[in-house]
C-alpha cells in the first residue's frame, strides 16, 4: 500500500470551513443504538455515500462546478442494504436521489402527487378530499410500511452534504466513530468525488463580478483520502470503492491500481455508458478466503466471465493485476435495477471478510490462552 499522505489530508482538514450544526453527535447516537457497549454491533452498519461534490468558487457560493452524479447507485444500494439487515449512514447530495423514491411512478413532486392521489375539491369552499388513487395503493402502502419499519428501529441515518468540504469532513467524522467496531462496519463509497479543488482560503468572499474580465482558475488536487481511511481512521472496516471511466481500455488496471495502491478490499469498476447494466467487482483473491493459487485466479476469472456470457465477459475480466479476481455483474433481465445483485454480491465479499477476522481473533486467542498456562 503506498504512502498515506497523511500531511496532505491533515492541511485539507485545517483549512476548511467549520460546518454548522452538530452532525458528529448524530453519528455517535446512531452508533450507541447499535452497539450499546461501544465495541459489538447488533447488526452491520454501512456508511453508503451517494451523489456529487460540489466544488465552490466563492465563500458566500453563487458559482461551482458541480460532478455529474444523481446519486441513484447510492439510493439503490442503500435500500439493498437495508433489506438485507444492515443498518445505514447515508451520506447524501442535497438534492439527489433518495432511497425509495424510484419505487414510486414518478419523482418530480407535482406529477407525481397527480399521479397518486385524487382530490374531490369543493368549489364551494368547503372540505376538500384527497385520496390515493387504487391502483396505486398497493404500492404505496407497501413503501410506507417499509419506510415506517426502518424509522421504528432505527436503522437509517441521512447525512445531506453539497460541498466537497463538507463531504470530507462528515466521512472523516463517521470513519473515526466506526473504528472502534471493527469489521462489521462497512464503507460503500459510491459518491462522486471532486478530484480538484478551491482551497476555502483562496476563494473570493463575495461574489466574481464579470466586469473584473476573463477568470483563470487555479484548481489544487483533492488529496486522496482512501489510503487513510483504511489506514488510519478505520482500519479494520471493509471499504468498497468505486470507479467510473469512459475507457474500457484503462478500466481495470484503474480499479486493480485502487486496491494495491490504497489498500481497498473492493472496486465496483464502471463504464458511463453501460453502468447501470454491467459492473466489475475488483478484489483480493484472499479478501474473504485463504489467498488463492494463480492457477485457481485463473479458474475464477473463467468462471466470471462465463457467468456473465453476453459475449464480451472473457475480454472484460483481462487486465487486472496478478493476485486479484474480478466479478463481471450483469443485471439479470428480469431486475429493474443492478443493485439488488451488485449489494448482493458486496455483502458475500463482507462476510466472507468478517468471518475471517473472528476466526483469526479466535485464533489470536487461542494463542494468548496457551502461554498464559
Amino acid at each position: 500500500m503506498a504512502a498515506l499522505g497523511v500531511e496532505e489530508v491533515d492541511a485539507f482538514y485545517e483549512g476548511c470551513p467549520q460546518l454548522p450544526g452538530d452532525v458528529d453527535a448524530e453519528i455517535a447516537a446512531f452508533f450507541r443504538h447499535h452497539a450499546p457497549d461501544g465495541r459489538s454491533l447488533a447488526r452491520p452498519v454501512v456508511c453508503v455515500t451517494s451523489g456529487g461534490t460540489t466544488v465552490p468558487m466563492e465563500r458566500n457560493c453563487v458559482r461551482y462546478i458541480d460532478n455529474f452524479s444523481a446519486g441513484t447507485r447510492g439510493a439503490m444500494s442503500t435500500q439493498e442494504f437495508l433489506e438485507a439487515g444492515y443498518a445505514v449512514i447515508f451520506l447524501t447530495r442535497t438534492g439527489s436521489v433518495q432511497p425509495w423514491t424510484l419505487d414510486l411512478p414518478r419523482q418530480e413532486t407535482v406529477p407525481l402527487l397527480q399521479e397518486i392521489l385524487a382530490c374531490s375539491c369543493d368549489e364551494g369552499g368547503g372540505r376538500d378530499g384527497v385520496a390515493v388513487v387504487a391502483e396505486h395503493k398497493g404500492r404505496v402502502a407497501a413503501l410506507l410500511r417499509r419506510v415506517a419499519a426502518v424509522q421504528r428501529q432505527r436503522l437509517l441515518l441521512t447525512i445531506p452534504f453539497t460541498t466537497i468540504f463538507e463531504y470530507l469532513q462528515h466521512l472523516r467524522s463517521v470513519a473515526r466513530a466506526a473504528a472502534p467496531l471493527g469489521g462489521d462496519c462497512m464503507f460503500y463509497l459510491a459518491a462522486a468525488v471532486s478530484d480538484f479543488y478551491i482551497p476555502w482560503g483562496s476563494l473570493a468572499e463575495h461574489k466574481i463580478q464579470s466586469a473584473d474580465g476573463p477568470l483563470a482558475l487555479n484548481l489544487s488536487k483533492v488529496p486522496k483520502m482512501l489510503g487513510v481511511l483504511r489506514g488510519v481512521w478505520a482500519p479494520d472496516s471493509f471499504v468498497v470503492s468505486f470507479k467510473l471511466e469512459t475507457d474500457e481500455r484503462i478500466l481495470l488496471a484503474k480499479a486493480s491500481g485502487a486496491v494495491e495502491r490504497y489498500g481497498v478490499h473492493a472496486v465496483v469498476a464502471n463504464l458511463l455508458h453501460t453502468r447501470k447494466d454491467r459492473v466489475l467487482i475488483v478484489h483480493r483473491a484472499g479478501t474473504g478466503a485463504e489467498p488463492q493459487r494463480s492457477g485457481q485466479r485463473q479458474q475464477q476469472r473463467q468462471g466470471a466471465a462465463a457467468t456473465g456470457a453476453h459475449g464480451d465477459g472473457a475480454a472484460a475480466t483481462n487486465g487486472a493485476a496478478a493476485g486479484l479476481s474480478v466479478e463481471d455483474v450483469r443485471r439479470p433481465p428480469e431486475q429493474q435495477h443492478i443493485e439488488e445483485t451488485l449489494v448482493a454480491k458486496v455483502i458475500e465479499l463482507h462476510n466472507q471478510f468478517r468471518r475471517r477476522r473472528q476466526q483469526q481473533q479466535q485464533d489470536k486467542a487461542g494463542v494468548a490462552a496457551r502461554h498464559a498456562s
